[in-house]
């Protein structure tokens, strides 16, 4: 059963614990106390995937720094709040809180790669998606990790970042 679990979350690419908290609302919702007829599995499964969106591909942080130091870095789009932004971020992102993504996305150029970053990668591979799916981004990735997976591959000396106060 966990495996089949863990397959099912491999393959909407939403990681274990936001599928898992999806699977969890949709069971609740699904089993309420309404008829005494058996749940029909086959369609609860269709409307759960009708649910999940698109995938979109993910890039490490190792391979980000590497695009960022070559001759066609990508943009890097921070999702994230302010004041999550205020604790420190990558020096060359733009943000756009996801809030105001869908007011803001035509200050992207679709002719750049795009990778979106957020706290631990869920946010951003929504907003990755979005792009991609929604509007027509040809090249978006989402930090697998998000910046939390930057911030723990490279150490404060290796990257630079801004602090609030430098901005």
């Amino acid at each position: 059963m966990i495996k089949d679990f863990l397959k099912k979350a491999a393959r909407t690419g939403l990681g274990v614990a936001r599928f898992a908290a999806m699977e969890v609302k949709e069971r609740f919702a699904y089993n309420a106390p309404t008829s005494t007829q058996p749940p029909n599995q086959e369609a609860h499964q269709s409307e759960l995937n009708e649910q999940v969106l698109p995938l979109v591909p993910e890039i490490s942080a190792v391979k980000l720094f590497k695009a960022l130091n070559s001759d066609t870095p990508p943009i890097i789009l921070d999702c994230r709040d302010i004041h999550e932004r205020e604790a420190g971020y990558i020096d060359c992102s733009v943000h756009i809180p996801m809030d105001d993504l869908s007011e803001r996305y035509t200050e992207l150029s679709p002719d750049v790669a795009i990778v979106v970053l957020c706290l631990h990668g869920m946010r951003s591979a929504e907003a990755a998606s979005w792009l991609k799916h929604e509007k027509g981004f040809p090249d978006v990735r989402s930090l697998e990790g998000g910046i939390v997976s930057w911030y723990s591959d490279f150490d404060q000396q290796r990257i630079v970042v801004m602090r609030s106060e430098d901005h």
